[in-house]
């Protein structure tokens, strides 16, 4: 095996193992998320959804990437109703 194919397998095999960093801390942020939103914390869910979605972007991961887009979608929703309601309570 020469250099080259040394120095790619090496590289191949550093890849793998930052993805397989960051797919957990992904599905940990996604989580902190999940538990934020079902407390209606939306600013800290929303937050932890956008680092999740970064990591997922990072592995090339598209369903963890779809998933929580539909997640920050939800959370933007909610936000902006509550937001809206607070809005109207004060006219």
């Amino acid at each position: 095996m020469g250099n080259e194919a040394l120095v790619e397998t090496w590289t191949d095999q550093a890849r793998m193992q930052g993805k397989n960093v960051q797919r957990p801390l992904a599905q940990g942020w996604n989580r902190r998320g999940m538990q934020s939103y079902q407390s209606s914390d939306y600013p800290r869910a929303i937050v932890a959804w956008e680092r999740a979605l970064t990591m997922w972007r990072e592995v090339k991961d598209l369903a963890g990437e779809g998933i929580t887009l539909s997640n920050l979608a939800g959370a933007y929703a909610a936000l902006s109703q509550r937001l809206s309601g607070n809005l109207f309570a004060l006219l």
